[in-house]
């Protein structure tokens, strides 16, 4: 049952958003061998370039963790909580109406449209509870630091 395998899922994606800020932390370190990723096969014999190389991929799943993308819409909204508590909040509890996204038309924002309608007052609780995680792991931080460096 889906519902018995939500708070497995949820500790997931927490361990693997932890993974993602201890990268980024690394990040700065490596950004100088971004520029030889460009070699077809060098990430394969240095994992120097290798780990630079790895930055799109981990920024892609940063992003699904905020709930970038319509297709993971469904999960934030379907098994909405209310926000946990945190070491310190970096966002704020808020309802939004999608009625406008570009992605109005395909299947699964259909469905997320359908949902919002039939359920009122969602607060969005999870998604918020993964970008106050992400802050109070130091994730904010680090992405400054990259741009710094």
């Amino acid at each position: 049952d889906a519902e018995e395998l939500l708070p497995l899922t949820l500790q997931f994606c927490k361990v693997v958003l932890k993974l993602i800020v201890e990268y980024l932390k690394l990040y700065p370190k490596y950004a100088k061998f971004i520029s030889e990723t460009q070699h077809e096969t060098l990430f394969l014999l240095d994992k120097n370039v290798s780990f630079a190389g790895c930055i799109g991929e981990i920024l892609e799943m940063l992003s699904w963790m905020f709930c970038g993308g319509h297709k993971q819409m469904p999960l934030f909204m379907m098994y909405d909580k209310n926000m946990e508590v945190q070491e310190e909040y970096f966002t704020e509890e808020f309802e939004k109406d999608f009625e406008g996204s570009r992605h109005k038309n395909e299947p699964n924002a259909i469905q997320v449209i359908d949902f919002l309608k039939k359920k009122q007052g969602i607060v969005y609780g999870t998604a918020l509870n993964f970008i106050n995680l992400f802050g109070n792991l130091g994730g904010f931080s680090a992405i400054l630091n990259i741009l710094d460096s």
